[in-house]
């Protein structure tokens, strides 16, 4: 991430300035700039061309109570633009509303939380916000009522070797 930041302002800054704000060597920039971008790294690029041109995107529709039964989002043309654009819907049973709930809990938590309270300059300020709210605090340790109040990655490491034994038996 500091690296991508780097090479996007560095015709702004001097690239021995921007190493110092960011806690990183010269010499270790200039050598990751020449390096093959990893496999991680080609995964993500590939996902995030996905996302970006809606190839496998998944638009969940909530119903909404104006439209009975769903009608907008069943409606053909609806449905005809989704296709148009390769994106998959996802639309839960008449009367269902539990299959979106822990999605819609997410969504009202970092709205209320963090998004709110936020006055995003550029669309760059926002994304880093986001990622560092879901990815740093929501997953690490912002504690999950559904976990026995633990954060994810606690849960994961206590649950660890009961996962891993489990699997080996079957």
């Amino acid at each position: 991430m500091k690296h991508q930041f780097m090479t996007a302002h560095r015709t702004e800054y001097p690239v021995r300035r921007l190493c110092h704000a960011l806690r990183i060597s010269t010499s270790g920039y200039y050598a990751a700039c020449g390096r093959p971008v990893s496999p991680r790294g080609q995964r993500q690029a590939a996902l995030t061309a996905r996302i970006e041109h809606g190839i496998g995107a998944l638009w969940h529709g909530a119903r909404h109570p104006a439209f009975r039964s769903g009608s907008l989002y069943a409606m053909a043309q609806y449905r005809a633009m989704l296709n148009c654009h390769g994106i998959r819907q996802s639309m839960s049973r008449k009367g269902n509303c539990w299959d979106n709930a822990p999605m819609e809990s997410f969504f009202h938590t970092l709205k209320t939380k963090l998004v709110m309270h936020c006055d995003y300059q550029t669309r760059e300020q926002a994304r880093a916000s986001l990622f560092e709210y879901m990815e740093v605090f929501y997953n690490r340790q912002r504690r999950h009522s559904s976990l026995h109040y633990a954060n994810p990655l606690d849960f994961e490491v206590i649950n660890q070797p009961l996962i891993r034994v489990s699997t080996e038996l079957g």
